[in-house]
């Protein structure tokens, strides 16, 4: 699923550590360096064992069922036990659905990777070199396009097992030449990714009650670009594209096409696709398979799912219309995010997150009399933000670095006036904040293993309050302060799919519910007056502002529009609205007049979806036992590859194989040539690990090449060289900030030099003074000091970020000098990256050296 957020932030590093070279000739000066090499690194070593406790502490473990190997670890912060278990009966379920489904089954087990290291919700599978599939446990937030699910992780497991399924269908001639070669040839990922990602939503919907195609929000986001004639055309979903909502395109259009395709020419059309596509040799010929399976091409089929949407969304506006379209203001109008609209107590101004997709979010604090910005915070990450009392401070989440090698949100308080930054929690996983409105607390949410809390933490400082505790598979989203303090309103997502709105009290952490059914209700906010509580919800298939009373639990419709409306905020006297609404270019902030005598009846909620997921029903006749985790059984090569090349000597052939453990810990590579002329053979292998901290690559080979530089009376002379080599590197992250990274690298490498043939030449006194080839040892030793805040942007052609600098330092002796010299490279790039639909800027860089000795 990855993509999904709309290509979710990842740092691309630019910073490659400038190692300097000390070259020796003698052993003894080689075994000197070896000395030097040792004491780096275990210097090295000793930076890094404070902050690598966490993840020595991890222990991983493996559950063996009939189809899966489940990996997941034990920490000294948790325990991933049960989570694993409960993967391992819901993926046998999976497979139980699946596999007569799309007609395959795979030979061997499929790998499961759980882990707990993020607080983003995704998942991901992969058939090269094996078939794996990665569970990330956290759950999605309130309102991201994976909140409609009535189990999670089952609904994960299906996505990402229908890819697996999917890829692995192999057929006629890639499948000969993967009986030769291993896997190599995997034809289906040659499909389109709205084909593939398609697909797995049909599967995920079909196969629970919820899932996105039955989901408001993508129906929602159909719906705005059919009506406002923003619609993608085949070609621009075949692609990646620039274009709203970018990441989810794969998963919005091809999702409901593939059902649009399933409903009307049968389910089955689509797997005999599928199968079709897997044997053909040719790639990209995905309509010549439609014509077989349906009897028109995809351009054919795709104008009569538009013609399809056009009569849909046609009657849904009608219907719309004829309760009667409130009327709104535009406060923004730009499009693409903006979350979580805050006032401040007075009134004046509104605090939100706004972003345009090319750069950052912020957060924009808006007057409200004038219209003019009176502050722009610039925000990394996280999508609420609260205001204190006096509105004088911004407290928010954003996702930081924990212990190196886990992304977890925590709170953080920033001083509108001076923009001083206090970090409120450490390592807490903790998001969605709301300061009391006496200004003594702040109440949250965190999740863990997929178990969510309430907790209290004291603004002043000091340890925080468990309020309220979720059983497994629930979870609660945005809670809000009563005016009096006395209650918190947030909303719970509850066994089966059921989000509604609570109340919970803070002196004993007791709940209330406000709301009770399968729609998704979402955003609560209590009225000034506490009498009653506003709040989104999809409960018509629109999303639109509700307002429930507290007392008797009437419920009223605010708001009748055609995109949607979420995120309520209301003034203090009640008479003035602000929500967050949606068109086809994204989320803009929107304002209506408060006339309570105007608000609608709430319409009744008409539950069309099927029974909730039963995936924990009994599969396995026995829990799996867990054992110790072996990294062998995914270790040992899939696949190999010939080599053909020019090696400046004749022809070389050549074989390369490698292969990776599914956790990440072991790598290795290998591969050798020989010469089909004179049969000089090469060879090279590596290994890396990142079981510890730092992690470790070693290296050697043999290569087998002429060489330049060999001068005999002024005559160029031709020489072939044999070059045995041994490295040894060590990469440390010191420190990881959400903009900023600092690393330190060390490398050792020595290297055997010697002919490979006899060099003949007479070399007379008459003759000009020959250069000869150099022959023995030569060994180097560099440590480099990394730095770097560039960071990937969707919609850029190049990584964003101000100034990457690169810095290294060293000492150095060439061959024959006596002077040591002391060099230090610094390099500045400059990186100013524009939208991929602009133009292309250049990227100026500063680079200089100095040496002294």
């Amino acid at each position: 699923m990855r993509g999904e957020q709309g290509w979710s932030p990842a740092a691309l590093s630019l910073v490659r550590t400038v190692r300097t070279v000390r070259t020796v000739r003698s052993v003894r000066t080689v075994r000197s360096a070896w000395g030097l090499a040792g004491a780096l690194l275990l210097a090295l070593l000793s930076l890094g064992s404070a902050a690598r406790a966490d993840d020595l502490s991890r222990r991983w473990y493996t559950l063996t069922t009939p189809h899966f190997e489940v990996h997941y670890y034990v920490s000294e912060r948790y325990s991933e036990a049960a989570v694993a278990q409960w993967v391992a009966a819901a993926a046998e379920h999976a497979h139980a659905v699946l596999a007569p489904e799309l007609r395959h089954w795979p030979r061997g087990r499929t790998q499961i990777v759980v882990t707990d290291r993020t607080d983003g919700a995704n998942g991901s599978a992969s058939v090269l070199p094996y078939n794996a599939i990665q569970v990330l446990v956290a759950a999605p937030g309130s309102r991201e396009t994976l909140h409609d699910y009535d189990d999670y992780l089952f609904l994960l497991l299906v996505h990402e097992y229908t890819h697996i399924l999917h890829l692995d269908t192999i057929h006629g001639l890639p499948r000969l030449v993967n009986a030769v070669l291993g896997r190599t040839w995997i034809p289906n990922q040659l499909q389109p990714r709205w084909f593939i990602e398609g697909l797995a939503v049909v599967e995920e919907t079909r196969h629970t009650s919820g899932g996105r195609n039955r989901a408001a929000l993508h129906d929602m986001m159909l719906r705005a670009a059919v009506l406002e004639h923003r619609f993608l055309e085949l070609d621009q979903i075949s692609s990646l594209t620039r274009h709203y909502p970018r990441g989810t395109v794969p998963y919005l259009y091809g999702g409901r096409f593939l059902a649009f395709l399933a409903a009307r020419y049968g389910e089955d059309k689509l797997t005999a696709i599928s199968h079709r596509y897997a044997g053909r040799p040719l790639p990209y010929g995905l309509n010549s398979a439609a014509r077989a399976v349906f009897g028109q091409t995809f351009e054919q089929l795709y104008e009569q799912f538009k013609e399809h949407l056009r009569r849909r969304y046609a009657a849904q506006r009608a219907a719309v219309e004829r309760r009667g379209l409130t009327p709104f203001r535009r406060v923004t109008d730009h499009g693409w995010v903006l979350t979580s609209p805050r006032l401040t107590r007075d009134g004046r101004e509104l605090a939100f997150i706004e972003g345009d997709g090319r750069r950052h979010d912020v957060v924009r604090i808006l007057d409200l009399q004038s219209g003019a910005t009176r502050a722009r915070l610039h925000h990394v990450g996280g999508d609420t933000v609260a205001l204190t009392p006096d509105g004088r401070q911004v407290v928010y989440d954003q996702p930081v670095f924990w212990r190196t090698y886990n992304s977890f949100h925590d709170l953080y308080a920033r001083r509108r006036g001076d923009g001083a930054v206090r970090r409120l929690t450490r390592g807490l996983r903790a998001r969605e904040p709301d300061v009391s409105p006496d200004g003594r607390w702040v109440a949250f949410v965190t999740q863990e293993l997929g178990v969510s809390s309430v907790r209290l933490l004291p603004w002043a400082g000091g340890a925080p309050r468990t309020l309220r505790r979720s059983a497994p598979g629930e979870q609660f989203f945005t809670p809000r302060w009563s005016p009096d303090g006395r209650w918190l309103v947030l909303s719970q997502q509850r066994a089966g799919g059921r989000r509604d709105v609570v109340r919970l009290r803070v002196a004993d952490g007791a709940l209330r519910p406000l709301t009770d059914g399968r729609a998704l209700d979402l955003d609560p906010q209590f009225s000034a007056d506490g009498r009653r509580v506003y709040f989104s919800s999809d409960r018509t298939g629109i999303f639109n502002i509700y307002c429930a009373e507290v007392e008797g639990g009437a419920l009223t419709q605010v708001t009748n529009v055609l995109g949607g409306a979420f995120s309520p905020a209301v003034s203090a006297d009640e008479r003035q609205l602000y929500y967050v609404g949606y068109s086809a270019r994204g989320y803009d902030l929107h304002a209506m007049a408060i006339d309570r005598q105007r608000f609608l009846p709430a319409l009744p909620y008409v539950d069309d979806r099927p029974p909730p997921t039963q995936a924990a029903q009994q599969v396995l006749p026995q829990p799996p036992v867990a054992r110790p985790y072996q990294p062998w059984g995914t270790l040992y090569p899939r696949a190999w590859a010939f080599d053909v090349a020019d090696d400046g000597v004749g022809l070389s052939l050549g074989l390369r194989v490698d292969g990776a453990d599914v956790i990440g810990r072991h790598r290795w590579a290998a591969r050798v040539n020989s010469n089909t002329e004179r049969g000089y053979v090469s060879y090279a292998a590596s290994y890396s690990s990142q079981r510890w901290w730092p992690s470790l690559a070693l290296g050697t080979s043999r290569a087998v090449g002429p060489r330049g530089g060999v001068v005999i009376d002024g005559q160029q002379r031709s020489y072939v060289e044999q070059n045995y080599g041994l490295s040894l590197s060590a990469g440390l992250p010191v420190l990881r900030l959400p903009e900023h990274g600092v690393s330190l690298s060390l490398d050792y490498h020595v290297n055997w030099l010697r002919a490979a043939e006899p060099l003949h030449a007479l070399v007379l006194p008459s003759m000009l003074s020959p250069r000869l080839p150099e022959v023995g040892l030569l060994a180097g030793v560099g440590i480099g000091v990394g730095y770097d805040n560039v960071e990937a942007m969707p919609g850029r052609s190049a990584p964003s970020g101000s100034a990457p600098r690169r810095l290294a330092q060293g000492r150095c002796r060439r061959v024959g000098q006596r002077v040591r010299q002391h060099p230090a490279d610094l390099v500045l790039d400059r990186v100013r990256a524009a939208a991929v639909a602009r133009r292309a800027r250049a990227r100026p860089a500063l680079r200089g050296r100095c040496c002294a000795g």
